[in-house]
């Protein structure tokens, strides 16, 4: 038997909820989990390619799009500057979720 923490598994749960369950079902949980974020990782890539490929096609070089991207980088640093979203005010840190 495993002992899980469900709120590790459904977002709507506010606090932490323990369960003992079989070890087949953690397995199928952890796989499906594993399943679902390299789903995410090769959506973000293949978006990442596709915006590529139809920047060549209208004729935009790669640098124009990096230098783009740049300015828009820093754009969201200013605004979250002026806006005074720094990482050290807001109320928890990256490794806390």
């Amino acid at each position: 038997m495993a002992k899980i923490n469900l709120r590790d598994f459904y977002p709507f749960y506010n606090s932490d909820f323990f369960v003992e369950i079989p070890d087949e079902i953690k397995d199928v949980l952890l796989e499906a989990e594993r399943l679902e974020q390299n789903y995410i990782r090769r959506r973000f890539y293949n978006k990442a390619h596709y915006s590529l490929d139809i920047a060549r096609a209208e004729g935009v070089n790669e640098s124009a799009v990096r230098d783009s991207i740049e300015k828009g980088l820093k754009n969201i640093e200013i605004f979250l500057e002026k806006a005074q979203f720094s990482p050290a005010n807001l109320p928890f840190k990256s490794h806390d979720y």
